[in-house]
Protein backbone atom coordinates (compact mmCIF):
# COMPACT_ATOMS: atom_id res chain seq x y z
CA UNK A 1 0.00 0.00 0.00
CA UNK A 2 1.24 3.70 -0.61
CA UNK A 3 3.02 4.68 2.88
CA UNK A 4 0.67 8.27 2.63
CA UNK A 5 -2.70 6.34 2.17
CA UNK A 6 -4.82 6.31 5.07
CA UNK A 7 -5.92 2.34 5.76
CA UNK A 8 -9.78 2.74 6.01
CA UNK A 9 -12.49 0.43 8.16
CA UNK A 10 -13.99 -0.71 5.04
CA UNK A 11 -9.93 -2.26 3.96
CA UNK A 12 -9.97 -3.77 7.55
CA UNK A 13 -13.24 -5.45 7.04
CA UNK A 14 -12.61 -6.82 3.79
CA UNK A 15 -9.07 -7.96 4.72
CA UNK A 16 -10.85 -9.47 7.47
CA UNK A 17 -14.11 -10.76 5.42
CA UNK A 18 -16.14 -9.39 7.72
CA UNK A 19 -19.18 -6.66 7.47
CA UNK A 20 -17.93 -3.01 8.70
CA UNK A 21 -20.34 -3.07 11.37
CA UNK A 22 -18.37 -6.25 12.67
CA UNK A 23 -15.00 -4.11 12.54
CA UNK A 24 -17.14 -1.28 14.65
CA UNK A 25 -17.61 -3.58 17.75
CA UNK A 26 -14.77 -5.22 17.69
CA UNK A 27 -13.32 -1.89 18.16
CA UNK A 28 -15.83 -0.72 20.46
CA UNK A 29 -15.52 -3.89 22.14
CA UNK A 30 -19.18 -4.32 21.90
CA UNK A 31 -21.74 -7.11 20.41
CA UNK A 32 -21.66 -10.94 21.13
CA UNK A 33 -19.07 -11.60 18.51
CA UNK A 34 -17.26 -15.00 18.13
CA UNK A 35 -13.58 -15.02 19.47
CA UNK A 36 -12.31 -16.46 16.32
CA UNK A 37 -14.23 -13.37 14.49
CA UNK A 38 -12.31 -10.68 17.07
CA UNK A 39 -8.85 -12.50 16.00
CA UNK A 40 -9.42 -12.10 12.38
CA UNK A 41 -10.61 -8.56 12.88
CA UNK A 42 -7.25 -7.91 14.80
CA UNK A 43 -4.93 -9.82 12.55
CA UNK A 44 -6.27 -7.52 9.79
CA UNK A 45 -5.88 -4.38 11.68
CA UNK A 46 -2.10 -5.36 12.38
CA UNK A 47 -1.62 -7.02 9.07
CA UNK A 48 -2.77 -2.78 7.52
CA UNK A 49 -1.66 -1.00 9.93
CA UNK A 50 -4.73 0.66 10.64
CA UNK A 51 -5.75 3.68 13.39
CA UNK A 52 -9.12 3.67 14.23
CA UNK A 53 -10.73 6.94 13.34
CA UNK A 54 -11.57 8.92 16.37
CA UNK A 55 -14.07 11.05 15.10
CA UNK A 56 -15.74 7.30 14.11
CA UNK A 57 -15.60 5.94 17.16
CA UNK A 58 -17.36 8.95 19.09
CA UNK A 59 -20.29 8.07 16.32
CA UNK A 60 -20.42 5.21 17.46
CA UNK A 61 -20.03 5.38 21.34
CA UNK A 62 -20.72 8.77 22.10
CA UNK A 63 -18.15 11.20 23.14
CA UNK A 64 -14.39 10.93 22.86
CA UNK A 65 -14.05 13.08 26.19
CA UNK A 66 -11.75 15.76 24.17
CA UNK A 67 -11.86 19.08 23.62
CA UNK A 68 -10.46 21.02 20.97
CA UNK A 69 -8.84 24.88 22.08
CA UNK A 70 -7.53 26.74 18.80
CA UNK A 71 -5.40 29.70 20.43
CA UNK A 72 -4.52 31.94 17.47
CA UNK A 73 -2.55 33.71 19.06
CA UNK A 74 0.66 33.98 21.20
CA UNK A 75 0.21 32.29 24.90
CA UNK A 76 -0.05 35.54 26.94
CA UNK A 77 -1.11 35.92 30.73
CA UNK A 78 -4.50 36.39 29.92
CA UNK A 79 -4.63 32.57 27.68
CA UNK A 80 -2.22 31.72 30.01
CA UNK A 81 -4.31 32.12 33.14
CA UNK A 82 -8.13 31.10 31.02
CA UNK A 83 -6.75 27.52 29.76
CA UNK A 84 -6.13 27.51 33.66
CA UNK A 85 -9.47 27.85 34.46
CA UNK A 86 -11.18 25.86 31.40
CA UNK A 87 -8.83 22.71 32.29
CA UNK A 88 -10.09 23.32 36.02
CA UNK A 89 -13.92 23.13 34.74
CA UNK A 90 -13.00 19.96 32.29
CA UNK A 91 -11.21 17.92 34.89
CA UNK A 92 -14.04 18.11 36.93
CA UNK A 93 -16.57 16.47 34.27
CA UNK A 94 -13.31 13.64 33.04
CA UNK A 95 -12.65 15.93 30.06
CA UNK A 96 -9.15 16.49 28.55
CA UNK A 97 -8.12 19.81 26.30
CA UNK A 98 -6.35 19.33 23.59
CA UNK A 99 -4.77 22.18 22.71
CA UNK A 100 -3.17 23.59 19.27
CA UNK A 101 -1.75 27.21 18.20
CA UNK A 102 -2.12 28.87 14.63
CA UNK A 103 -1.23 31.97 13.10
CA UNK A 104 -3.63 34.62 11.92
CA UNK A 105 -3.88 32.83 8.60
CA UNK A 106 -6.92 30.99 7.05
CA UNK A 107 -5.18 28.26 5.61
CA UNK A 108 -3.45 27.46 9.00
CA UNK A 109 -6.82 27.65 11.06
CA UNK A 110 -8.26 25.67 8.62
CA UNK A 111 -5.11 22.92 9.21
CA UNK A 112 -5.18 23.11 13.06
CA UNK A 113 -8.82 22.86 13.32
CA UNK A 114 -9.34 19.66 10.60
CA UNK A 115 -6.49 18.04 13.14
CA UNK A 116 -8.23 18.71 16.44
CA UNK A 117 -11.78 17.33 14.37
CA UNK A 118 -9.86 14.12 13.17
CA UNK A 119 -9.37 13.42 16.35
CA UNK A 120 -12.82 13.25 17.45
CA UNK A 121 -13.04 16.25 19.82
CA UNK A 122 -16.67 16.94 21.08
CA UNK A 123 -16.82 20.61 21.35
CA UNK A 124 -14.59 23.43 20.19
CA UNK A 125 -13.15 26.66 22.13
CA UNK A 126 -12.06 29.58 19.94
CA UNK A 127 -8.97 31.56 21.84
CA UNK A 128 -8.67 35.06 19.81
CA UNK A 129 -10.33 38.25 19.50
CA UNK A 130 -13.13 38.53 17.55
CA UNK A 131 -13.05 38.20 13.86
CA UNK A 132 -15.36 37.47 11.43
CA UNK A 133 -13.30 35.65 8.56
CA UNK A 134 -11.77 33.35 11.55
CA UNK A 135 -15.56 32.29 12.65
CA UNK A 136 -16.85 31.79 9.00
CA UNK A 137 -13.85 29.82 8.23
CA UNK A 138 -14.71 27.72 11.55
CA UNK A 139 -18.58 27.44 11.33
CA UNK A 140 -17.92 26.36 7.43
CA UNK A 141 -15.86 23.47 8.64
CA UNK A 142 -17.61 22.71 12.03
CA UNK A 143 -20.75 22.14 11.38
CA UNK A 144 -23.18 21.27 14.09
CA UNK A 145 -19.92 20.90 16.25
CA UNK A 146 -20.57 22.76 19.74
CA UNK A 147 -18.35 25.93 20.08
CA UNK A 148 -17.63 28.51 22.04
CA UNK A 149 -15.48 31.56 21.64
CA UNK A 150 -13.67 33.22 24.22
CA UNK A 151 -11.75 36.72 24.25
CA UNK A 152 -10.43 39.59 25.93
CA UNK A 153 -11.96 41.97 24.15
CA UNK A 154 -15.05 42.71 21.38
CA UNK A 155 -18.05 41.58 20.02
CA UNK A 156 -18.73 39.05 17.57
CA UNK A 157 -22.35 36.97 16.60
CA UNK A 158 -23.22 34.05 15.60
CA UNK A 159 -21.44 31.86 18.50
CA UNK A 160 -21.35 32.13 22.56
CA UNK A 161 -18.59 34.78 23.28
CA UNK A 162 -17.43 34.82 27.08
CA UNK A 163 -15.15 37.94 27.44
CA UNK A 164 -14.36 40.25 30.32
CA UNK A 165 -16.27 43.58 30.74
CA UNK A 166 -13.28 45.95 30.32
CA UNK A 167 -15.24 49.10 29.82
CA UNK A 168 -16.78 48.79 33.36
CA UNK A 169 -13.55 48.09 35.24
CA UNK A 170 -12.61 51.19 33.64
CA UNK A 171 -15.94 53.25 34.75
CA UNK A 172 -16.02 51.45 38.16
CA UNK A 173 -12.33 53.22 38.55
CA UNK A 174 -13.07 56.56 37.01
CA UNK A 175 -16.44 56.64 39.30
CA UNK A 176 -14.72 56.32 42.23
CA UNK A 177 -11.61 58.30 41.84
CA UNK A 178 -14.37 61.11 41.04
CA UNK A 179 -16.36 60.44 44.19
CA UNK A 180 -13.27 60.69 46.05
CA UNK A 181 -13.02 64.05 45.11
CA UNK A 182 -10.22 63.68 42.18
CA UNK A 183 -10.60 65.66 39.03
CA UNK A 184 -6.85 64.98 37.36
CA UNK A 185 -7.17 61.39 36.54
CA UNK A 186 -4.19 59.76 34.31
CA UNK A 187 -4.36 56.53 32.39
CA UNK A 188 -1.01 54.68 31.96
CA UNK A 189 -0.49 51.42 30.00
CA UNK A 190 -1.82 49.52 27.38
CA UNK A 191 -0.65 49.18 23.58
CA UNK A 192 -2.38 51.54 20.95
CA UNK A 193 -3.80 49.24 19.06
CA UNK A 194 -5.31 47.31 21.95
CA UNK A 195 -9.05 46.42 21.52
CA UNK A 196 -9.06 45.89 25.35
CA UNK A 197 -7.12 49.61 25.81
CA UNK A 198 -9.26 50.56 23.30
CA UNK A 199 -12.47 49.53 25.56
CA UNK A 200 -11.33 50.33 29.18
CA UNK A 201 -10.44 53.82 27.64
CA UNK A 202 -14.12 53.84 26.55
CA UNK A 203 -15.31 53.24 29.90
CA UNK A 204 -13.22 56.22 31.72
CA UNK A 205 -14.69 58.51 28.94
CA UNK A 206 -18.24 57.34 29.50
CA UNK A 207 -17.44 58.27 33.47
CA UNK A 208 -16.48 61.76 32.38
CA UNK A 209 -18.77 62.60 30.64
CA UNK A 210 -21.23 61.62 33.06
CA UNK A 211 -19.39 63.78 35.63
CA UNK A 212 -19.52 66.53 33.16
CA UNK A 213 -15.43 66.75 33.26
CA UNK A 214 -12.81 66.70 30.24
CA UNK A 215 -11.03 64.06 29.08
CA UNK A 216 -7.37 65.14 28.14
CA UNK A 217 -5.42 62.63 25.67
CA UNK A 218 -2.13 64.15 26.74
CA UNK A 219 -2.51 62.41 30.18
CA UNK A 220 -2.90 59.01 28.63
CA UNK A 221 0.32 57.04 28.50
CA UNK A 222 0.68 54.77 25.97
CA UNK A 223 3.43 51.29 26.78
CA UNK A 224 3.80 47.74 28.08
CA UNK A 225 7.60 47.62 29.11
CA UNK A 226 8.45 48.36 32.09
CA UNK A 227 11.15 50.91 31.36
CA UNK A 228 9.30 52.82 29.15
CA UNK A 229 6.34 53.32 30.77
CA UNK A 230 8.52 54.36 33.65
CA UNK A 231 10.25 57.14 31.79
CA UNK A 232 7.12 57.73 30.27
CA UNK A 233 5.20 58.30 33.71
CA UNK A 234 7.95 60.20 35.10
CA UNK A 235 7.42 62.93 31.93
CA UNK A 236 3.89 63.03 32.22
CA UNK A 237 4.18 63.98 36.16
CA UNK A 238 6.57 66.67 35.23
CA UNK A 239 3.99 68.13 32.33
CA UNK A 240 1.09 67.29 34.30
CA UNK A 241 1.68 68.12 38.19
CA UNK A 242 -1.71 68.31 39.33
CA UNK A 243 -2.88 64.58 38.66
CA UNK A 244 -3.57 62.98 41.49
CA UNK A 245 -4.88 59.43 40.70
CA UNK A 246 -3.80 56.99 37.79
CA UNK A 247 -5.78 54.45 36.37
CA UNK A 248 -3.16 51.68 35.17
CA UNK A 249 -3.88 48.79 32.36
CA UNK A 250 -2.79 45.42 33.35
CA UNK A 251 -0.11 44.36 35.78
CA UNK A 252 3.36 45.56 34.06
CA UNK A 253 2.32 49.27 33.56
CA UNK A 254 1.02 49.23 37.25
CA UNK A 255 3.99 47.93 38.87
CA UNK A 256 6.01 50.30 36.83
CA UNK A 257 3.99 53.34 37.98
CA UNK A 258 4.19 52.07 41.18
CA UNK A 259 7.43 52.02 41.79
CA UNK A 260 8.34 55.09 39.80
CA UNK A 261 5.87 57.36 42.42
CA UNK A 262 8.19 55.94 45.04
CA UNK A 263 11.72 56.53 43.24
CA UNK A 264 9.81 60.20 42.38
CA UNK A 265 9.13 60.39 46.47
CA UNK A 266 5.24 60.51 45.91
CA UNK A 267 3.02 58.32 48.53
CA UNK A 268 0.30 55.84 47.18
CA UNK A 269 -2.94 56.93 48.45
CA UNK A 270 -6.37 55.07 49.12
CA UNK A 271 -9.58 56.46 49.98
CA UNK A 272 -10.40 60.12 49.61
CA UNK A 273 -8.67 62.97 47.57
CA UNK A 274 -5.46 64.62 49.86
CA UNK A 275 -4.81 68.17 49.64
CA UNK A 276 -1.37 67.56 49.42
CA UNK A 277 -2.18 66.03 46.06
CA UNK A 278 1.76 67.03 44.71
CA UNK A 279 3.00 64.44 47.49
CA UNK A 280 0.02 61.49 47.44
CA UNK A 281 -1.11 59.76 44.35
CA UNK A 282 -4.14 57.35 44.17
CA UNK A 283 -3.39 53.69 41.58
CA UNK A 284 -6.08 51.81 40.54
CA UNK A 285 -4.98 48.72 38.73
CA UNK A 286 -7.07 46.55 36.00
CA UNK A 287 -6.13 43.49 35.24
CA UNK A 288 -6.87 39.89 34.07
CA UNK A 289 -4.96 38.58 36.58
CA UNK A 290 -6.59 37.98 40.72
CA UNK A 291 -6.37 41.16 42.60
CA UNK A 292 -4.91 38.74 45.43
CA UNK A 293 -1.64 39.28 43.46
CA UNK A 294 -1.57 42.65 44.39
CA UNK A 295 -2.81 42.83 47.90
CA UNK A 296 0.44 43.56 49.11
CA UNK A 297 0.82 46.87 47.43
CA UNK A 298 -0.93 49.81 48.54
CA UNK A 299 -3.19 50.05 45.45
CA UNK A 300 -6.73 49.44 44.65
CA UNK A 301 -6.99 46.52 41.72
CA UNK A 302 -10.49 45.96 39.66
CA UNK A 303 -10.27 42.49 38.31
CA UNK A 304 -12.11 39.90 35.88
CA UNK A 305 -9.66 36.93 36.42
CA UNK A 306 -8.72 35.06 33.13
CA UNK A 307 -8.85 32.33 34.86
CA UNK A 308 -12.84 32.45 35.79
CA UNK A 309 -13.10 33.84 31.78
CA UNK A 310 -12.00 30.53 31.14
CA UNK A 311 -13.99 28.22 33.55
CA UNK A 312 -17.59 29.98 32.28
CA UNK A 313 -16.17 29.27 28.86
CA UNK A 314 -16.21 25.63 29.74
CA UNK A 315 -18.90 25.49 31.30
CA UNK A 316 -21.12 27.02 28.82
CA UNK A 317 -19.79 24.44 26.36
CA UNK A 318 -20.54 21.52 28.66
CA UNK A 319 -23.72 22.91 28.77
CA UNK A 320 -23.84 22.36 25.12
CA UNK A 321 -22.68 19.18 25.04
CA UNK A 322 -25.32 18.05 27.44
CA UNK A 323 -28.12 19.18 24.93
CA UNK A 324 -29.32 21.75 27.03
CA UNK A 325 -31.34 24.70 24.70
CA UNK A 326 -29.35 28.15 24.99
CA UNK A 327 -29.70 30.88 22.42
CA UNK A 328 -26.15 32.15 20.81
CA UNK A 329 -25.15 34.50 23.80
CA UNK A 330 -22.14 36.96 24.49
CA UNK A 331 -21.57 36.53 28.10
CA UNK A 332 -19.98 39.96 29.62
CA UNK A 333 -18.50 39.30 32.96
CA UNK A 334 -18.10 41.80 35.39
CA UNK A 335 -15.20 42.43 37.41
CA UNK A 336 -15.10 42.15 41.17
CA UNK A 337 -13.76 45.25 43.32
CA UNK A 338 -13.61 45.63 47.38
CA UNK A 339 -12.50 49.17 47.59
CA UNK A 340 -10.17 49.35 50.48
CA UNK A 341 -10.64 53.44 50.96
Amino acid sequence: MPPNKKTTIYEVANEANVSVSTVSLVLSGKGRISTATIDRVQMAIEKLGYTPNRQASMLRGGQSGVIGMILQHEINPFYAEAISGINAILNQHSRILFLTQCKNDPNHLRDSFQKLYHQGIDGLIIASYPDEAVLSTIMAESGNLPKVYLAPAGEIDGVDLIRPNNTLMAQLATDYLIKQGHRNIAYVGGDANSMIRAERLAGMLASLIKHQLPFNAEKVVEGEQFSLIARATEQLLQRWPTVSAIICDEMTPTLSTYFTLLRLGKSIATGKFDTYYEQKISLISLTVTPAESLRSLALECISTPAKMVGEHAAMRLLQRLNGVELPVQQIVLPPTWQPQG
